[in-house]
């Protein structure tokens, strides 16, 4: 290997994504590994079969960027997991993997402090597609309206001081974030560069009082911004 493609392949370890799976159907998991080998850009270090395996895993691995978790699994659901990475580990983002596609669980599991909620039908080619989201602008959601995510994130109208703080760039950044773009797409399309989208996006989120895009994504939509 000569020295620019020992610099490529440094630079692209570097930007992996580092994943961790938990889930108790051996089948699934198995091909779902399987099926991620052929993304370079991935990486999985962990590979468990319940919640318990999960938090031990944590403790002798690098930590993941995101973890994909079952709802049901014995030992230690997907519930009491998310509880805890929501507690110890805040910066690893969750999606949450089911067979149940119900609004209950989907309030329960978005108000806890999931990233994203997926259904086990929409396949893997999504799978993959949910982990770029989320590593991208923090969040994915499959077969969910916006509706549902403002009941599970139980926001408060602000005051109009609020409302009407928000520059007209801030709201258009607004509508690209609540349409799935990511910083670096809201650069190009607003010719601006990417530390002001940042810099924007801090300042709105402040504004706002949420923590996350998904949470402004929200925010937006109930105060039709």
């Amino acid at each position: 290997m000569n020295a620019l493609n020992l610099f490529i392949e440094i630079l692209m370890m570097k930007s992996r994504i580092k994943l961790a799976i938990g889930d108790d159907d051996d089948i699934y998991r198995k091909v779902f590994c399987s099926y991620i080998k052929a993304h370079k850009d991935i990486e999985l270090i962990i590979e468990v079969a319940n919640g318990k395996e999960m938090l031990d895993a944590l403790q002798q691995s690098q930590k993941p960027d995101i973890i994909l978790l079952d709802v049901e699994m014995p030992l230690m659901d997907g519930r009491e997991t998310l509880d805890y990475l929501c507690e110890k580990h805040p910066d690893i983002k969750v999606l949450m993997l089911t067979v149940h596609n119900d609004d209950e669980l989907f309030n329960y599991l978005m108000g806890k402090g999931a990233t994203g909620f997926i259904p086990k039908e929409i396949g893997f080619a999504l799978l993959i597609e949910a982990i770029y989201a989320v590593k991208a602008i923090g969040h994915y959601f499959a077969n969910v309206d916006l509706k549902s995510i403002l009941a599970a994130k139980k926001f408060s109208i602000p005051n109009a001081t609020c409302l009407t703080s928000f520059t007209k760039r801030e709201i258009e950044i607004i509508k690209l974030i609540s349409q799935g773009k990511s910083n670096k797409e809201i650069s190009d399309k607003l010719f601006i560069s990417l530390r002001t989208v940042e810099g924007h996006k801090a300042n709105m989120l402040k504004k706002a009082g949420v923590r996350n895009a998904s949470e402004l994504t929200a925010f937006a939509a109930k105060n039709n911004l």
